[in-house]
């Protein structure tokens, strides 16, 4: 218990320093004082809310309006009365979450009872909790989706899936998924999740013309909403909708690589305004099903690959020796000329050649008996007869080349010849050309066809090869990019445990001594005020300002590197940005006047309250107003401050201007570069790490905002930054 009572004058000023609202009611519940916090969240002008009553502030259902009668109620049951999900009305009438007490008062010697109300606005904080419900919630649905999509791999299973999570998040009766034809001319549904009540819509094909609906979506890959669709022009499909009781549509772009490959529609019997979160929320789980069509779309074609991979296999398999003897040659140029000795020893003859496309023209890449001498021999569509293979892609065979072709053969004197082409798939892409040099006879039907299934047996077996030397070289190439990653690997995992622990050691190093100077300063500050030197405070409140400021500049050299691995988390709290930018300034004067400048604060307006995070706000601007010290010798730095309305929103716009150095105009960008700064000799001549500027970009990102830059080099330097007043209640930067 106190020795003396309190005097006055310090409870009034203890009780306008509240943070809360705080009114003092007599026994018959009316208003006799109220602090400014009262005034404030109430939208009262001075001095309205005495006479007030008690249940003209609070909003208690079913009471009648007697404040008297309702005091003596909580009176009579002894304590304190709290709500913390309570209502309160504002002048005008409107509510407002609230969380208050009423504490009954009995002053002694007197009959007269009143009450203390002290409460707070927990609106923001109730919205708050609502955003994180609804983001687990969203979250939980997506990771549903994904882990359920991933393990299907067929399209209907997944966009059934996809359908029914969809139906229950958005709690409609039914959702549909419909994919596009192979001439994307028309929808047809494949998939649907819909109660019992609801008829089926499996198999309904929706045309594509005069279905404007359709059309936009095809077109810009972006959701289509219809509020009524019976009156809405762009739902062609109005009659069916009215048939099922469809009243309001969402419809939405299915995508696989960027490319629509169909719609989902979400149908409600009600009219129902799609909110954006509800329609970003769609938008997510069908990007997360369409991952997963990618996906099982590529499993399919494995299988289909594998498939067709196991029937090749076995055909090679089963053929005669000659498939086999030409199967061990996996070797590109002694493939072709096993090639070459095989097909003539399939038709008796030792004079073979194999053409091999290169461009406009087939080169000799093989050849036996009269062929051999002339490696190399190029040939153009349409010229000699395996020319004209080349070109037709069918087997000729002549009984004598030089009678049929009008002139000799370029590599002697032929008699029968016959060429067949080499194909991949249906591309042409080499010629196997037989002759015989003695006038004996021509190559049979029999040997013709014969040679045909050799050529498409060969053809495989050298696309095979190839396929093999290209494998093989991709492996070579993968194991070294592996192995360079691998030890990149390493490097960087060195690099990152260095880095941590010399942070770490250097955040200790110099914590210690400075929270030793903040310590002392504390125990300075109470031995003054005990010794009743109160003008000596002032120095001290420096000190300890300067101190807390430089410990908390030194625990952001941290912050770099939790920015980078996503650890950076925001603490938003309500204070005065008048007080902080007040202390900023008591603690920088004396530094710009140490380097001759002259530091002015200019502050447009009233600044009012924000609620962001004050650390990483403070650490902006002291980054901010660093820099410009140190870049500007005797001259001016002026921080210009204002609060802004942006599309409904408040906002804070802190400008800083100095006629320094200025910056280069090809160094703008990069200056927010960790590490970097506008040119390498400043390092050496001012200092500095180069991260004052990266924390500043990133800290104002994640409060919301951005940070600007204009320079003249020569002339100075302006940074805008620009955050929301109330982190949180806005969706996208200006």
């Amino acid at each position: 218990m106190l020795s003396h009572p309190i005097p006055s004058a310090y409870l009034e000023t203890a009780v306008q320093a509240l943070d809360e609202g705080l009114c003092l009611l007599d026994e018959h519940g009316r208003v006799q004082y109220a602090n400014p916090e009262a005034y404030l969240i109430l939208d009262y002008p001075p001095a309205e809310l005495t006479g007030k009553t008690l249940l003209d502030l609070i909003h208690v259902p079913d009471q009648e309006p007697d404040s008297h009668a309702y005091l003596q109620q909580i009176a009579e049951h002894g304590r304190v009365y709290r709500s913390e999900n309570g209502q309160m009305r504002r002048q005008d009438q409107s509510l407002f979450t609230a969380a208050y007490t009423i504490n009954p008062l009995t002053i002694p010697d007197n009959p007269s009872q009143g009450a203390v109300l002290i409460f707070r606005d927990i609106t923001a904080q109730r919205q708050m909790e609502a955003n994180l419900r609804r983001q687990v919630r969203d979250t939980q649905l997506l990771n549903r989706v994904i882990n359920t999509t991933t393990s299907a791999s067929d399209t209907v299973t997944i966009l059934r899936i996809l359908s029914t999570e969809l139906a229950h998040a958005f709690n409609v009766p039914q959702v549909a998924c419909a994919l596009l034809n192979d001439t994307q001319t028309a929808l047809e549904v494949v998939a649907e999740y819909r109660t019992a009540d609801r008829p089926s819509a499996l198999g309904t094909i929706i045309p594509v013309e005069n279905n404007p609906g359709t059309q936009y979506i095809l077109r810009t890959k972006r959701p289509l909403v219809a509020t009524d669709v019976q009156n809405d022009e762009r739902i062609a499909t109005r009659d069916v909708s009215r048939q099922r009781g469809t009243v309001s549509m969402m419809l939405l772009p299915l995508l696989t690589r960027e490319r629509v490959i169909g719609t989902m529609g979400l149908n409600a019997p009600e009219r129902r305004e799609f909110t954006s979160e509800e329609i970003t929320l769609a938008q997510n789980v069908a990007a997360a099903a369409g991952q997963a069509l990618e996906n099982a779309e590529l499993y399919q074609r494995l299988q289909n690959e594998l498939v067709e991979r196991r029937r090749q296999n076995e055909y090679l398999a089963a053929l005669y020796e000659t498939t086999l003897g030409l199967l061990e040659r996996m070797d590109t140029n002694s493939l072709l000329e096993a090639i070459v000795v095989r097909a003539g020893a399939l038709t008796g003859t030792e004079h073979g050649v194999l053409y091999v496309a290169e461009g406009s023209d087939i080169v000799m890449q093989a050849g036996t008996g009269i062929y051999r001498p002339h490696l190399g021999l190029k040939l153009r569509a349409g010229e000699g007869l395996s020319g004209r293979v080349w070109r037709t892609g069918e087997l000729l065979a002549v009984d004598d080349y030089e009678t049929a072709q009008g002139h000799p053969a370029r590599v002697g004197k032929i008699y029968a010849a016959v060429s067949v082409p080499l194909r991949s798939g249906p591309v042409v892409t080499g010629v196997i050309g037989l002759a015989r040099v003695v006038p004996s006879r021509p190559f049979t039907a029999e040997e013709q066809s014969l040679l045909e299934r050799f050529a498409q047996l060969a053809s495989l077996v050298l696309d095979n090869a190839l396929l093999y030397s290209a494998l093989q070289q991709e492996l070579v190439e993968r194991e070294v990019t592996q192995k360079k990653l691998q030890t990149a690997k390493v490097a960087a995992e060195e690099a990152n445990r260095v880095k941590s622990s010399f942070l770490a050691s250097m955040s200790h190093e110099l914590r210690t001594p400075l929270n030793a100077i903040i310590g002392y300063s504390d125990l300075l500050a109470e031995d003054i005020e005990d010794l009743g030197e109160a003008a000596l405070l002032g120095d001290i409140k420096r000190i300890q300002n300067a101190g807390a400021q430089l410990l908390a500049i030194i625990s952001d050299i941290l912050d770099i590197s939790k920015i980078e691995a996503g650890q950076t988390e925001v603490s938003a709290e309500w204070f005065s940005v008048q007080d902080m930018l007040s202390m900023l300034e008591s603690i920088y004067q004396m530094h710009f006047e140490g380097r001759g400048n002259q530091l002015t604060f200019v502050y447009e307006g009233k600044l009012g309250e924000a609620h962001t995070d004050y650390h990483k706000l403070q650490q902006i601007l002291t980054n901010l107003l660093s820099n410009a010290n140190k870049f500007t010798d005797h001259g001016r730095v002026t921080l210009h401050v204002q609060r802004l309305t942006l599309e409904g929103q408040p906002w804070l716009q802190f400008t800083i201007q100095d006629n320094g150095i200025g910056i280069p105009t090809d160094k703008l960008e990069t200056i927010f570069d960790p590490f970097r700064q506008a040119d390498e000799t400043m390092s050496r001549k001012y200092g500095g790490t180069g991260l004052g500027l990266a924390i500043c970009r990133r800290f104002s990102e994640i409060l919301g905002g951005i940070i600007e830059v204009e320079s003249v080099l020569g002339e100075g330097s302006v940074f805008t930054v620009r955050l929301p007043a109330e982190f949180g209640s806005v969706s996208g930067k200006l």
